[in-house]
């Protein structure tokens, strides 16, 4: 069965690195390195897709959506996977990554390879390099920030900030970063 998935009409989803919690098994296509039960596709090192050998195994233009939770964080290098799923996914196709907030302390746990900030984010919408040779690129669409424990204290010790201002400034009153992009043309 290594035959990449095809299906156009069928627009597929697909989520990284769901590995044992992925979001909904019936919608979405599990992508994982490791082998669980409720991987549907595993043996995929999302670091080494910057390799010509290795790629996503979906064809080009026939995802519709990507979900990817928690797993960017542990990637390094992941350029590669942002050109593999601007390749696999059609224009329009939506982007769905969830990280944790920059400058919560979970961010710098043992196992996470960096940080994402939405300054990260812009600089891939802006520098070309990120994607040329591509037909396509990622263009960001909205962000969402939760809040985290301390969000609540801060808001109280901190009135005349906005809520936006606690949490990109205050370490731990915002936990995730929710980020929603969108595959256009790389004009």
């Amino acid at each position: 069965d290594d035959e990449p998935l095809t299906g156009r009409s069928a627009a597929l989803k697909v989520e990284l690195g769901g590995g044992e919690t992925p979001l909904n098994l019936k919608e979405y296509i599990n992508v994982d390195l490791k082998d669980y039960s409720t991987v549907n596709i595993s043996g995929i090192d999302f670091e080494k897709l910057n390799s010509i050998d290795c790629r996503l195994p979906f064809q080009d233009d026939t995802v519709s959506e990507i979900y990817c939770a928690h797993c960017l964080e542990h990637i390094l290098p992941y350029r590669g996977l942002l050109r593999e799923i601007v390749r696999v996914c059609h224009i329009g196709a939506l982007v769905k990554f969830i990280v944790p907030h920059w400058n919560c302390c979970i961010a710098k746990t043992n196992d996470h390879k960096h940080t994402v900030s939405e300054e990260q984010i812009r600089h891939w919408m802006y520098l070309k390099a990120w994607f040329s040779g591509c037909t396509k690129k990622l263009k960001s669409l909205d962000n969402y920030h939760k809040p985290g424990y301390d969000f609540d204290r801060a808001k109280i010790l901190f009135p005349h900030l906005t809520n936006q201002e606690i949490m990109d400034f205050i370490p731990n009153t915002c936990c995730e970063s929710h980020y929603t992009l969108t595959v256009v043309e790389n004009k």
